[in-house]
């Protein structure tokens, strides 16, 4: 039962996050406090985020869960603020910053147990954070095709409360450390439709996760190719809102809203 636990406190700091609308950049032509094309602009946002199925799977067999250590009912929210500087309505480098909650409900059993065990699991907020960049590479009067890159990190996980067929487990005070480093890089196309600009494409997705306390073992995605669409609608030139969803490696949505300075 111990090792069971440490792979939920594990369990509790993933995330995949959001790519956004690949014509960001185009999207809002003129800031609050800048002309319309500026040669560099300022953009600010918030974002919600919701995954309500990661793909997740274990490389060790210290705990089988499911069938080929597969972990599934896997929910978290996440809430960010955005910063970005934007060149040439062409290239976006940007930063969030917030805090991901987590609650998991999962059927496991351990090597030596056939038996399935109900479990859930409830994490307060973390601290986590992503850095990215986006490129528009061509576009065909309000027609975009570009590209998205993101690093996504939580450093740390404070205390989770976790149950076993809806009984409280006692936490572990063992020392626990975890590293989670996530990228993705994805593709699409996106156009302009009057205030609308829906969008499509598809990432690849690489997770890592190093565990280390009495057991040491780590976590990853079981699939690294996924789909996403959205669209983003736009308030005059300064302001915008967007709405996605993620598919086939996770299953999540989003919204969020930008401002251009």
């Amino acid at each position: 039962m111990k090792k069971l636990i440490l792979l939920f406190v594990l369990t509790c700091s993933l995330n995949a996050f959001y790519v956004g609308n690949i014509a960001d950049p185009a999207i809002l032509e003129k800031g609050i406090f800048s002309d319309k094309d500026p040669w560099i602009k300022v953009q600010t946002g918030y974002l919600v985020d919701f995954v309500n199925d990661k793909k997740l799977v274990s490389d060790h067999n210290i705990v089988a869960v499911g069938n080929e250590n597969r972990i599934n009912d896997f929910e978290i929210i996440s809430n960010m603020g955005k910063v970005s500087v934007t060149f040439r309505e062409r290239m976006e480098i940007y930063g969030m910053f917030g805090q991901s909650a987590i609650e998991l409900n999962w059927f496991a059993s351990t090597p030596n147990n056939d038996d399935g065990q109900f479990l859930k699991i409830e994490s307060e907020y973390n601290f986590s954070w992503i850095v990215g960049m986006k490129v528009i590479l061509l576009q065909f009067g309000k027609i975009y095709f570009g590209t998205d890159f993101t690093y996504f990190r939580i450093p740390n996980i404070k205390r989770s409360t976790y149950f076993l067929n809806a009984e409280p487990i006692p936490f572990s005070t063992t020392p626990q450390y975890l590293t989670l480093r996530e990228w993705h890089l994805a593709c699409g196309l996106a156009a302009t439709l009057g205030p609308f600009t829906p969008y499509l494409g598809g990432k690849y997705l690489l997770t890592k996760i190093r565990f280390r306390s009495d057991n040491s073992f780590n976590l990853k995605n079981r699939l690294s190719f996924g789909l996403f669409l959205g669209t983003s609608i736009s308030m005059g030139e300064k302001f915008s809102l967007n709405a996605e969803a993620r598919l086939h490696d996770e299953l999540a949505y989003s919204v969020s809203g930008s401002a251009a300075f």
